[in-house]
């Protein structure tokens, strides 16, 4: 028999580091109690999900700045993008 699946609310996103040989991001986060976590994937699966989101903002045309780097970088929705 299948278990359920488990679910965790993330309540506030702390960062994601790479690993040194690039084979493995790992994501960090904190729960409703505060809990601190730590998401480990391969590269692989951290671009897949990264697909995922990326494919779900502009499905639902999600304002997010173009270089989320850039500290002056000001959130667009897809459809306002200049071509």
């Amino acid at each position: 028999m299948n278990d359920p699946i488990k679910s965790l609310h993330v309540e506030d996103m702390r960062g994601a580091i790479i690993s040194r040989g690039r084979e493995a991001v790992n994501i960090q986060f904190q729960d409703s109690a505060s809990n601190l976590w730590e998401l480990s994937m391969n590269l692989g699966n951290a671009m897949y999900l990264l697909s995922m989101l990326k494919g779900i903002q502009l499905t639902l045309d999600i304002p997010f700045p173009d270089d989320p780097r850039d500290p002056n970088a000001v959130a667009i929705r897809p459809s306002e993008r200049k071509a």
